[in-house]
């Protein structure tokens, strides 16, 4: 066990700890350590809440408070630091230490510290408040405060797609009345969320949504995008407040897809570590300590837990607010000093919002410009974040083709999140595995299309290494030391092809070389059209013969091509082909069939590589050193309008006329 750290909060009695060290954090007075305020909210009507709401706030903001001055030890890239654990004492006055004490809420409050704060022990012990202070010191007037006008619910406003769907949900589809509720610690993402609110608003009826903003800081506000633990009592808490002044009982806490739950794809980054306000174990120990506190006077109620984020930006979409998608931010430690970026791209609250976006057809109002880092085609500087990236892709591609069995064999953790969602234990396991499910189905299905988009870059090398989009490739079709390994097993008898930057290679013979750039971006089309193929596992696609109007279309996409016309096109197959035969009969002295590399079909009306004879090669695309800049490491779109569907197959889309 580490050291003990005491933190002192308010005018709690300090008896017994002379000579120890203490953090000392204090609400109000001359010179506070800790600022609440609470905006827009009238005081008459927050004094007239009970002392039980007053403590309940406070307690919150001193635990937060707590949390930002013993906060955990993470190093670099989220990657969490072997450090012994810590114990931590805190001492917080309230009105109310009988019922505080209690063994009811003594139980609730210590089972949430266990969950929240996990490897840490932290222990409070309450203390009489000898001059309590009116709650109202907190808030701040408004022309026309909450507690002058009534609502139906609160629901809990973090500024991400969950809460912009819930909200929409809530007041457009139920004519739900709501408050929204929003914990804020920094100035630098406020006014990002106030025109979220502002737009939201004006999008509903006319006094449907009111935005309550509270800021919370502890002294020098701690901004390192490290999750606060405690934040969950901390919001939830607001929302009481908010929920008594304005006269109703629920409290909405939108979920976030797996994020909620604790099962994240590449669950070991530290955002997923830190408890998520909707997760079914924080919630029921919240509720516990609710009805011990207020029986019957608040009610917790987790909204959209089972759509994956794709259903909810669906759901936005189909509400008409599809462009307050790149007002959201789903990232819990924006970069700082990438300009324009909201979003850092190497976590995976990143991940999943763009994965829902690019799965839900809306890339465009979520440009990946405001990502410092592509998720899909970026490159990963740290090691931290290239072990996340590449656990987030297979986790959900095991996860894609698991039975349920298998899925709860081997996160032994969805056991323990089942035994505390509503309903059967059975139906909970079915919805839980439902859900990890589609999430799943969403992110492969994105990832096979952007190998459809960016799969000329894949062989030409140009793409970083270390992008998502080069890790999905398995294993046992990448050559991490020595020769390339064929895409396909080698058969003997067939002619191995391998094109790398400008030029291809048949056999190891260069056979057209940077010279000829045209020729080269034709053979990259039916290189492209042959590892499709292979990549999902369908044969008759090497079969397929392409008019030269299927090949002109992709040229112009993927390799720029703006000059061609069909007829040229027919030229570059037919000197191409010329090409292949003269270079490889100089070098090997064998001469080549016509259609023993690029085939003509009989009807000569298309053109494909030979897949009696020929077989592909990928190019090797080994790891980047830690820290060392990959080289075309240049963060480029994977939403374009060229990609198809995501789940549909590749071949849907293409022009197979003449």
């Amino acid at each position: 066990m580490g050291t003990e750290r005491v933190v002192i909060c308010g005018e709690a009695a300090a008896a017994g700890l002379a000579g120890r060290r203490a953090t000392y954090l204090n609400l109000g007075g001359p010179k506070p350590s800790l600022h609440l305020e609470v905006q827009d909210v009238a005081p008459t009507a927050v004094d007239a809440l009970p002392d039980v709401v007053a403590d309940l706030v406070e307690v919150a903001c001193y635990l937060f408070g707590a949390d930002q001055s013993c906060p955990p030890r993470i190093g670099p890239g989220s990657e969490r630091i072997e450090v012994e654990r810590q114990r931590v004492r805190v001492l917080v006055p309230v009105r109310r230490s009988d019922l505080w004490s209690s063994a009811p809420v003594m139980g609730a409050l210590t089972e949430f510290l266990e969950i929240v704060f996990g490897d840490d022990n932290y222990r409070v012990e309450f203390r009489d408040l000898p001059d309590a202070r009116p709650l109202s010191q907190y808030v701040r007037t408004a022309s026309t405060p909450l507690g002058e006008v009534e609502a139906d619910e609160v629901i809990v406003f973090t500024g991400d797609l969950a809460s912009l769907e819930a909200t929409l949900v809530a007041v457009r589809d139920r004519g739900v009345r709501a408050v929204l509720v929003d914990q804020r610690t920094t100035p630098r993402i406020d006014e990002r969320h106030r025109t979220l609110a502002r737009e939201l608003a004006s999008r509903c009826p006319p006094g449907q949504v009111r935005y309550v903003p509270a800021w919370v800081t502890a002294g020098r506000a701690r901004d390192d995008g490290r999750p606060c633990r405690s934040r969950p009592l901390l919001i939830v808490a607001l929302g009481v407040l908010l929920a008594r002044v304005a006269g109703c009982l629920a409290i909405g806490i939108p979920a976030a897809g797996l994020l909620s739950l604790g099962l994240a794809f590449g669950e070991g980054d530290a955002v997923t570590s830190a408890a998520h306000p909707a997760h079914p174990l924080v919630v029921a120990a919240l509720r516990r300590l609710f009805s011990a506190l207020l029986p019957g006077l608040v009610e917790l109620e987790v909204r959209s837990r089972w759509r994956t984020p794709a259903d909810q930006v669906r759901s936005i979409r189909d509400h008409g607010c599809v462009d307050l998608i790149r007002h959201t931010l789903s990232c819990p430690r924006p970069p700082a000093s990438a300009r324009g970026c909201t979003h850092c791209g190497e976590c995976v609250a990143c991940f999943d919002r763009r994965f829902a976006t690019l799965a839900s057809g809306v890339a465009d109002d979520d440009p990946v410009s405001l990502y410092a880092v592509d998720p899909l085609t970026g490159h990963h500087s740290s090691e931290g974040h290239r072990t996340l990236v590449e656990t987030y892709y297979r986790q959900a591609a095991e996860t894609a083709r698991t039975s349920a069995p298998e899925y709860f064999a081997r996160h032994p953790e969805a056991n323990h999140v089942v035994r505390h969602l509503p309903g059967p234990a059975d139906h909970a396991a079915s919805m839980v595995l439902d859900l990890v499910a589609r999430q799943a189905g969403d992110v492969v299905a994105v990832v096979e299309a952007a190998l459809h988009e960016h799969l000329g870059a894949l062989l030409a090398g140009s793409l970083p290494p270390d992008c998502l989009l080069a890790m999905a490739i398995p294993d046992a079709y990448r050559a991490r030391e020595g020769p390339p390994e064929p895409l396909a097993p080698v058969v003997e008898g067939k002619h191995q092809l391998t094109i790398v930057d400008s030029a291809a290679t048949l056999d190891g013979v260069e056979v057209v070389g940077a010279d000829h750039p045209q020729w080269v971006a034709v053979l990259r089309f039916f290189v492209r059209r042959w590892a499709e193929s292979v990549y999902r596992r369908d044969p008759e696609g090497q079969h397929e013969f392409w008019g030269v109007e299927a090949i002109l279309a992709d040229l112009r996409r993927v390799e720029h091509v703006e000059t061609a016309d069909p007829e040229t096109i027919r030229k570059y197959v037919a000197r191409l082909r010329d090409r292949l035969r003269d270079a490889y009969v100089v070098a090997t002295g064998r001469v080549l069939d016509p259609n023993e590399v690029v085939e003509t079909a009989p009807d000569r009306r298309g053109y494909r590589l030979n897949p009696e004879t020929v077989v592909v090669v990928l190019p090797p695309l080994p790891r980047a050193p830690p820290d060392q800049t990959a080289p075309g490491a240049t963060s480029t779109g994977s939403g374009g309008q060229g990609a198809p569907a995501p789940g549909r197959r590749a071949r849907s889309n293409r022009n197979r006329s003449t």
